[in-house]
């Protein structure tokens, strides 16, 4: 769990410094390039995809998985607003393996902070899996 966390806090760290580093014309008119389209967000991405793989290669744990999953969706809603909002909302997706680790009564918890923090109009496909999964889990 710590491993995830410091991959958030590096990425935290630098999308913002690539915020206050922006150019002022930053991907203005579309043209040149955009700070949304720093490698940093990628290799924020594959850095979380890295962890759920290794997680779930070394026995993984009920109390991890509920942390981890809680973790990714709550750090994610405090950056609304910010550069690193939505590779962080991305990675919802990622932590679809780790509902079958979590206990039923978890998934209600999380299932019920999706309801009440990210209305289904505002739901990409991966996040209506997510959400599928842990209404089923829930029920389990």
């Amino acid at each position: 769990m710590e491993q995830l966390k410091e991959i958030y806090e590096r990425y935290i760290e630098t999308a913002e410094t690539v915020w206050e580093e922006r150019p002022i014309w930053d991907g203005a008119f579309g043209i040149g390039a955009s700070t949304k389209d720093h490698p940093c967000h990628l290799e924020f991405y594959k850095n979380v995809e890295r962890w759920v793989e290794n997680f779930l290669k070394n026995a993984p744990d009920r109390e991890t998985a509920e942390q981890a999953i809680a973790y990714v969706l709550q750090t994610s809603q405090a950056q609304k607003g910010k550069l690193s909002y939505w590779p962080m909302y991305a990675v919802h997706g990622l932590m679809r393996p780790l509902v079958d680790f979590i206990s039923p009564r978890c998934a209600g918890e999380m299932r019920q902070w999706y309801d009440e923090n990210l209305p289904r109009k505002d739901r990409m496909p991966v996040h209506k899996d997510l959400y599928k999964k842990l209404k089923k889990r829930e029920k389990a």
